[in-house]
């Protein structure tokens, strides 16, 4: 069974919106699409927003929040200088929709020696071509992962660790990862 390395850029269509629309990253964001929160902000989940309200409970929660309509088209367009990147690393990248891609785990982990190592590259990388989308405080982290197949496992790593660079346990798997690697926070 072929491993694969997932790339995933949390709540990236809020991260994509401040890229191309300025939204403030610290503030409380909601992304929408049919009147339901798709994507939000942590501050706006502080708030206590969650993905499926409807649009007027989430103002109800939070009157200050800025609510965005969802464009694909956007998220997209962001996204690809990270693709960009991390196809220069591995050829092959498959994007399984804006926000995360995967990629084969056998080249880049050969190359530098080892799942892990390659993660920490993946990452180092992806912050210094993409330093918009990685530089901004109140931004979620870039979190990679290395799982057994991309096709029936779409969940990524989950740590909170304040570090930028981190190795993340075995005993912490996230649902869907078999061993969690490197989470990145990309915050200045």
């Amino acid at each position: 069974m072929s491993r694969t390395l997932v790339l995933w850029c949390p709540d990236w269509p809020v991260v994509a919106a401040g890229i191309v629309d300025g939204v403030p990253a610290y503030a409380p964001v909601a992304v929408l699409s049919a009147n339901r929160v798709i994507a939000c902000s942590a501050a706006a989940r502080r708030e206590g927003i969650r993905r499926g309200l409807r649009k007027r409970e989430t103002q109800a929660r939070c009157p200050e929040i800025v609510t965005i309509e969802h464009d694909e088209g956007r998220d997209a367009r962001a996204f690809e200088s990270i693709v960009a990147t991390v196809e220069a690393i591995a050829p092959g990248v498959d994007v399984v929709r804006p926000g995360v891609c995967a990629l084969a785990a056998r080249g880049p982990a050969r190359y530098f020696g080892g799942e892990e190592r390659a993660a920490e590259h993946l990452v180092e990388q992806v912050a210094q071509a993409s330093p918009t989308a990685c530089s901004r405080p109140g931004w979620p982290p870039v979190r990679v992962g290395s799982s057994p197949t991309v096709r029936h496992r779409r969940s990524s790593p989950t740590s909170t660790s304040p570090r930028s660079a981190v190795a993340m346990p075995p005993t912490r798997p996230a649902v869907g990862v078999e061993r969690p690697l490197v989470r990145v926070t990309c915050a200045a």
